[in-house]
């Protein structure tokens, strides 16, 4: 949806990818980055055509994959003004809210799926990030550079949304590893929800 979606990063590759070549892949992406400042060629996954092609694929980075292989790589760069769709900031900070309200209220009725399901600590962690991009929605909307990074977005938190100090904090401990119960992710992560659209009321019909 130009002005609203971002733009995912798969990168196919004809060898199986090994762990000890991610570093120079990062190096790759961040030149790439520099070319296409719009496009996030941080949060991306890699997969090889072995991969792709197998009976049983790992369905956490095959799914949109197996679209671009069935489209034609050649269809994505060639024919795509990328600069279309680009969401704005406003659509970028409340679309953060909205999908961890949708987020929390899939986890509250028990609609987790695996591997979050079976690892309290895993789905913990899920919710913590979902509060963390709650939070850069209001840095990013009083002017706050977007970054990735959870660390990074609790750099710009602090300098531009301090009341949310306290809960970005928190929320990145359970990121980090800190021993935390889902339920105590998720009231942090709906403290964030509230905390946004106290201060940026939603003006969508619902």
């Amino acid at each position: 949806m130009p002005g609203v979606s971002d733009l995912d990063v798969v990168g196919v590759v004809e060898r199986e990818v090994h762990p000890d070549d991610e570093a120079t892949r990062r190096r790759e992406l961040s030149t790439l980055g520099e070319s296409w400042p719009q496009v996030s060629f941080i949060n991306n996954s890699v997969l090889s055509l072995a991969a792709l092609h197998a009976e049983k694929p790992d369905a956490m980075v095959v799914g949109r994959a197996r679209i671009i292989a069935v489209t034609g790589l050649h269809l994505w760069g060639d024919r795509l003004d990328f600069q279309d769709y680009v969401p704005s900031v406003e659509a970028m900070a409340y679309g953060r809210a909205a999908r961890a309200k949708i987020l929390m209220k899939r986890y509250r009725s028990g609609i987790i799926n695996e591997p979050f399901r079976s690892n309290p600590k895993l789905l913990a962690r899920s919710s913590a990030k979902a509060a963390i991009r709650v939070l850069s929605g209001i840095t990013i909307l009083r002017g706050a550079t977007f970054y990735t990074s959870p660390e990074q977005t609790v750099m710009m938190v602090v300098k531009y949304a301090p009341e949310a100090i306290p809960l970005v904090q928190r929320a990145l401990a359970i990121v980090n590893g800190i021993e935390s119960q889902p339920n105590e992710a998720m009231n942090i992560t709906e403290q964030a929800i509230e905390l946004f659209y106290g201060l940026y009321p939603d003006h969508t019909p619902e």
